[in-house]
């Protein structure tokens, strides 16, 4: 039963133009929540069963969940169930009644020019990793979007890449000078897939996010994937002062989201700051100077 109810749900989630990222995440985490039920089924969850299992899964470091992640865990959930009551199947939906977590607004995160430079010397003679790390860094694609990204989705004579994106969001982002030049270095083929094994089956996100992951930690460096992502946020808001562009070629829907990826410049905002007019005591300039 619980097998198939995965299948139907990844299929209308297929329909509805969700990512296959997304849906193959939702159902491993489905997986995981109907095996810690057993001998119970998905659909006689209750609340106190949500609440058990998510105190039971640990988080980075063998500590409780982050909140950003039971926050996605209790999203996930809360989708398969909205569903399931949607198709006559389940008659209550215990993540209802869960409060989530309060999320902070985290403050961008680049990965530094420095330890960019670490990870891609570390690299050198792995052609399709050095593509991966450009593309994330030089053009700001997620994992899920690497692993998706097919030969027709380089266009050569505009110097474009089309990138499919969240929610089958589509996107142009132009082409920085060492892009093509490294995609043709790990063996981009004609059609299909840009990165591909040896037996022609597309690498996943999730591949693409550990393989990464470990290839940045063995280098040294204490950041992640998604910081490639907030650096090229971060360096091309520098250089147009457009957060709509930014938001744009980063394919948020809202600036928002945005501002959560672009780092300010503390030069600058020390700058701005000193340069306020004084007014009132004639000492205060003594005062700050010390």
């Amino acid at each position: 039963m619980g097998n198939n109810l995965r299948r139907d749900f990844a299929a209308a989630q297929r329909r509805r133009g969700v990512m296959g990222s997304s849906v193959a995440k939702r159902d491993g985490q489905l997986a995981l929540f109907e095996q810690w039920l057993k001998p119970r089924g998905l659909l006689a969850a209750t609340p106190d069963d949500v609440e058990g299992f998510l105190d039971s899964r640990r988080g980075r470091g063998g500590g409780p969940l982050a909140d950003r992640s039971r926050y996605g865990w209790i999203s996930h959930l809360h989708a398969f169930y909205t569903w399931a009551q949607r198709a006559g199947m389940a008659s209550t939906d215990p993540t209802v009644t869960i409060d989530r977590p309060r999320l902070r607004q985290n403050l961008p995160r680049p990965i530094s020019e420095q330890d960019l430079e670490v990870v891609m010397t570390a690299a050198a003679g792995d052609h399709v990793l050095v593509a991966w790390l450009t593309l994330m860094a030089w053009a700001g694609l997620r994992c899920a979007e690497v692993a998706g990204l097919a030969r027709e989705d380089v266009l050569d004579h505009e110097a474009l890449l089309r990138v499919l994106g969240k929610g089958q969001k589509e996107r142009l982002v132009p082409m920085h000078p060492s892009i093509y030049g490294r995609l043709r270095s790990a063996g981009m083929p004609r059609t299909g897939p840009v990165f591909a094994r040896p037996d022609g089956r597309p690498w996943t996100a999730g591949e693409v996010s550990r393989i990464t992951n470990r290839h940045i930690s063995r280098a040294g460096v204490d950041a992640t994937p998604h910081q490639l992502r907030h650096r090229f946020g971060t360096r091309t808001y520098a250089a147009c002062r457009d957060i709509r562009v930014v938001a744009e070629l980063m394919g948020h829907s809202s600036i928002l989201t945005t501002q959560g990826y672009v780092a300010w410049s503390r030069t600058e905002a020390r700058a701005a700051v000193v340069a306020l007019p004084l007014t009132g005591d004639p000492a205060a300039p003594a005062a700050l100077a010390g």
